[in-house]
Formats: structure tokens, C-alpha cells, sequence
């Protein structure tokens, strides 16, 4: 029998380097393998997590059926150093798992201990739709000084309340620039003033 697309797109990544390491496991994978194909998907991705420490495996560790993913990751959180790539792996499919605030406060704090903090915006954005994360991005667009992370956490916050439609699109974000400008400032008062403004229902006229 032929192997499933997916299985074989899992099997190539797990030997992947470079660029293309960067790109990522498809989180879908164990919904697409096909029935006969899933032990040895588990064996491979606890191999690969447990004992290689390929903390990208991460998001798939609550939904194995063999193995106990979440005490692996758990056990992972007392190995990887705050802050690195690796702890916001676990810390954030923790938190995406279980939705606990202490998953959040060590994402929180790789991002405050992290020089380049941008990557761990533009992942919060995408779950923004939790209050506290909601929050969160508002902290990090009216405080953080780079303009890459405002408009990441801007994004979410938008996101989250019906303004954008989808966060992936580009051509979506071609058409709300004008909007996205209101918003750009370089003055922390002034986006902070911005907000409060957004909150109070100012900008409602631009929901799409």
C-alpha cells in the first residue's frame, strides 16, 4: 500500500535542515495519515521529541494515543532554557491544550527575556482570540518600540474583534492599509491614546 501524502510529507521534515526545517510541521498530519499509518507516526514523533529534542513536534504531543504527550512536555519545560525557540514550543501547545495562564506567563516571559521578540508576537497573534492573550497583544502594542511587533500584535487584536477576516491574507491587508495607518504611531501615549479610542468603539465604521 501506498503511503498517505501526509505521512510522507511528515517523513521528509523530520530529516529536513535549514529553510526548510523553518517551515514547519503541518499541525494536520494525524488527521490526514491514514489509520494504518499512526503507530508508527506516534513511534517517530516521540522518538524525535523525547530523545532527538525537536521541540517542533510539540503541537503534536496532546493528541498521541500511544504515548503520554502531555507529561513529555511537561518534563521538556524543566530542559529547555527560558528564553529559546524551544520553551515557547511546549509553553505555547500547553497553553493551547489546557488554556492554564501559567503556560501563558512563560510565553509572556520568553518574549520580555528574548532580544528578538517578534517571532513570539506573530505567534501570539494567532490566539487572540483568548482574553488574556487579547490583553497581552494590547500590552505589546502600545509598549513594545518595534513597529514589526505593534502591527503583529495589532493584527491579532483586529483579528479578534472582526476587523480582519483572516490574518493570512495578504490581499486582505492590501485593502486595509489606510486603516492599519491610523493606528502607526511612534509616540507611546499616542497609541495608547489610539486604543482607548479603538475600545470605545471609535473605529466600529471599519468592521467589515
Amino acid at each position: 500500500m501506498e503511503n498517505s501524502r501526509a505521512y510522507i510529507d511528515f517523513m521528509k521534515q523530520t530529516k529536513a535542515v535549514g529553510r526548510e526545517k523553518m517551515e514547519g510541521y503541518n499541525p494536520s498530519t494525524l488527521e490526514k495519515i491514514y489509520d494504518w499509518e499512526r503507530e508508527e507516526i506516534e513511534d517517530t514523533i516521540w522518538n524525535y521529541f523525547v530523545n532527538k529534542n525537536d521541540s517542533d513536534l510539540a503541537i503534536f504531543m496532546p493528541k498521541l494515543k500511544k504515548y503520554n504527550g502531555m507529561e513529555a512536555l511537561e518534563d521538556k519545560l524543566n530542559i529547555f532554557n527560558v528564553p529559546s525557540r524551544a520553551n515557547v514550543n511546549v509553553a505555547e501547545a500547553l497553553y493551547i491544550t489546557t488554556g492554564q495562564k501559567k503556560y501563558l506567563d512563560l510565553l509572556i516571559e520568553n518574549y520580555n527575556k528574548s532580544e528578538n521578540k517578534t517571532p513570539i508576537v506573530a505567534r501570539a497573534m494567532y490566539l487572540a482570540k483568548n482574553n488574556d492573550v487579547y490583553s497581552w497583544l494590547m500590552d505589546i502594542y502600545v509598549n513594545d518600540t518595534d513597529d514589526k511587533n505593534q502591527i503583529c500584535a495589532l493584527s491579532g487584536i483586529l483579528w479578534r474583534d472582526g476587523f480582519i477576516k483572516n490574518i493570512n491574507d495578504m490581499q486582505e491587508f492590501s485593502k486595509k492599509i489606510q486603516f492599519l495607518r491610523m493606528f502607526k504611531s511612534d509616540n507611546r501615549e499616542k497609541r495608547r491614546e489610539i486604543l482607548n479610542e479603538y475600545k470605545n468603539g471609535a473605529f466600529e465604521s471599519y468592521k467589515m
